[in-house]
């Protein structure tokens, strides 16, 4: 929206960087035409969008895995169709690597050599399942279409909760709740 872009906008003018930066809206499920004019003379992508949701989940395949896996191939595949995309980097999630703590075999800390499989597209206690294998589907398409990419390095990061100022003055989203809900005493929702 215009709101995330001035707010980016913002962020980029106080590192001294507006003059590299370029924000272009696509639709997450436009297809790889949609992503065309974000990837055109551009040499990294950063593909960052995912419906991040737990509740009011119906359908989870067509609110989360849906989304998450068609946004994740159609900007990859403009990406890959351009000549100056070298570095693609996907914001993953935590939830890729795991769905409950019981996915570790043995216990200890969980690293990418770990995928979650536990996760389902169902609704369980919550959406908090469905979201992760939303994000766990989504990456395995990422990794699939970057292994067959010449010349084009990929990357994933990982965050379990990102936490800071809201980028809008929107104040339903998902992550913005969770840390209301936590300040508030409460238990975010967690699907475990």
């Amino acid at each position: 929206t215009n709101a995330n872009a001035r707010r980016l906008r913002e962020v980029a003018l106080g590192l001294d960087k507006l003059a590299s930066l370029t924000l272009v809206q696509a639709d997450l499920l436009g297809g790889a035409d949609a992503f065309g004019p974000c990837v055109a003379g551009a040499d990294v992508l950063f593909h960052t969008a995912s419906p991040f949701k737990s509740s009011g989940i119906t359908d989870p395949t067509a609110q989360l895995v849906a989304p998450a896996v068609q946004g994740t191939e159609s900007a990859v595949a403009a990406a890959l169709a351009t000549v100056s995309v070298k570095k693609i980097v996907l914001t993953s999630s935590i939830a890729a690597t795991m769905g409950s703590f019981a996915d570790k075999a043995g216990g200890g800390c969980f690293d990418e050599d770990d995928w979650n499989g536990s996760s389902e597209a169902k609704i369980h206690d919550n959406g908090m399942d469905a979201y992760r294998y939303s994000k766990l589907a989504a990456e395995k398409k990422f990794w699939s279409m970057i292994e067959g990419a010449d010349g084009v390095a990929g990357a994933t990061i990982l965050p379990a909760f990102i936490v800071g100022p809201p980028r809008t003055a929107r104040t339903d989203g998902e992550s913005l709740q969770n840390m209301v809900a936590a300040l508030s005493g409460e238990t975010p929702p967690r699907g475990d």
